[in-house]
């Protein structure tokens, strides 16, 4: 566990210069379950930070606009460059918690209404990615606050936070991938358990177990 690890890198809300923009974390439900999430570790570090998991997205504008002047941390050609300035048109800024697949669906069903952001595409990770200028959510928000203005001992908090994070991942990552599989059958099973009772009340005979 980092959690005593992470202790010294909190970063206490007298220390942002902009310590009212709230950061929400929008988490694809599937995420809450996933070891190597590293929204958690953030929300741990971060005090303006809050997670908001995402099970049903059919009121997403509403839940947005409900959070005042909210823009959205996402790569696309009506973005504009995260600066200094954000964070003074911004009551909160959002951060899609999730796989990149899952991220692109949730962007498409975010209005356009709600500015987009991005952030500069060259920056590295700290671990291997599918694609080039892909991040981690901490890694993400670590950049924002360091383009945002924040101060220097606020942002090498985060990327600490987001280091430490990375090597737990190395060091547990084939037993994470284990756990990833197991908890993905149990989850495939539970489906096709629901599916078995909706052909039974309907009439239709059993699918075939699988192979």
């Amino acid at each position: 566990c980092l959690c005593e690890r992470l202790g010294p890198l909190r970063v206490d809300r007298g220390e942002l210069r902009h310590p009212n923009v709230k950061f929400v974390l929008l988490t694809h439900i599937t995420e809450r379950f996933i070891q190597r999430n590293s929204g958690k570790i953030l929300s741990m570090v971060l005090p303006n930070c809050e997670v908001e998991v995402l099970e049903d997205d059919s009121d997403l504008a509403t839940r947005l606009a409900s959070w005042g002047r909210t823009m959205v941390l996402y790569p696309c050609a009506s973005a504009v460059p995260m600066t200094p300035e954000i964070p003074t048109q911004a009551d909160t800024l959002i951060i899609i918690d999730s796989t990149w697949q899952q991220a692109k669906r949730i962007g498409r069903k975010i209005p356009a209404e709600f500015q987009r952001v991005s952030l500069d595409p060259s920056a590295p990770s700290l671990r291997e990615q599918t694609a080039e200028g892909r991040l981690s959510t901490i890694e993400a928000a670590a950049l924002v606050l360091a383009e945002a203005g924040e101060p220097k001992s606020v942002v090498d908090r985060v990327w600490e936070a987001a280091r430490l994070h990375t090597a737990a991942v190395i060091e547990r990552k084939p037993n994470m991938q284990q756990d990833d599989e197991a908890r993905r059958v149990k989850r495939d099973e539970k489906r096709r358990e629901a599916v078995q009772r909706r052909r039974q009340k309907r009439g239709l005979s059993p699918l075939p177990d699988p192979e």
